[in-house]
């Protein structure tokens, strides 16, 4: 999951959060759900309804419910930990536990932005560019002391130096070993359907910035549509702002088409 924010200048619109989910055990077919959140903010509201319905879809296709369920959040600060774990993830929990159905859940941030950068201790054993090879992982000394993160360089550094990706396990009821969920996530990253070698951030991110950057894409034609209606109706010619921004939160505009919403179209 992530979220999309509009441009600094702009004070209105609302930020695009889009979540994606696999659909199938190999975990390489995807489906993505749009919404319109509050202004440059980092929670996404409905958080669980969206997580429902893409259950509800991995049912319909596979006859059965996920046991087991890996979040990827991207787009979150240190500072904003607490907030993932005490609100996005208790109304997940909310939206899709019942007596009948209890999936246990692991959730890990995704951290990009950052400053830490890895280098050989002998550039004999890198490559041409002198990066450290792909697969390349740390979580001791430089990680934190007794918290559940590592840094991990997935992908191959042609040019330049190669930045590794930062993930932080805030909640793990599947019990994963640090080994376990190193592999699972560096296996992960060889499934971007983009690209043919592994890339240097776990697919579901990606997949989930690729929607988020559509559903803003959606966003300005709701607004454009909504100015020229305005325009019409209004016989000074100039659109309501009120009524520019309710358009920007209508959630139609992100409905996604029945033949779409279940496709990996933002391929």
């Amino acid at each position: 999951m992530d979220v999309n924010h509009p441009d600094a200048w702009n004070a209105t619109c609302p930020s695009i959060a889009a979540v994606v989910a696999t659909m199938n055990p190999a975990a390489n077919r995807y489906a993505a759900r749009v919404r319109p959140q509050e202004h440059r903010k980092e929670k996404i509201l409905n958080f669980g309804t969206m997580c429902l319905d893409l259950i509800n879809t991995y049912d319909r296709l596979n006859k059965t419910k996920p046991t087991k369920i890996l979040i990827f959040r991207d787009g979150v600060s240190e500072g904003q930990f607490e907030m993932v774990l005490n609100e996005e993830l208790l109304d997940i929990k909310r939206a899709i536990c019942t007596e009948d159905y209890h999936p246990t859940i692991t959730l890990v941030t995704a951290q990009k932005r950052h400053q830490t950068r890895l280098f050989l201790e002998n550039e004999r054993d890198g490559g041409a560019s002198g990066n450290v090879p792909p697969g390349t992982v740390i979580d001791t000394t430089i990680c934190h002391p007794f918290q559940f993160d590592f840094y991990l360089c997935s992908c191959y550094g042609t040019l330049g130096t190669s930045k590794p990706t930062h993930y932080c396990v805030l909640w793990d009821e599947h019990k994963f070993t640090s080994d376990q969920l190193q592999k699972l996530t560096y296996h992960l990253c060889f499934t971007f359907a983009r690209c043919t070698k592994p890339v240097s951030l776990v697919p579901p991110v990606y997949y989930a910035d690729l929607v988020a950057f559509r559903g803003r894409e959606y966003q300005e034609v709701a607004v454009e549509l909504q100015s020229h209606a305005s325009a019409a109706s209004s016989s000074s010619g100039s659109p309501s702002s009120s009524s520019t921004s309710a358009a920007s939160f209508d959630e139609r505009f992100y409905k996604l088409h029945p033949d779409l919403e279940n496709e990996m179209f933002f391929i």
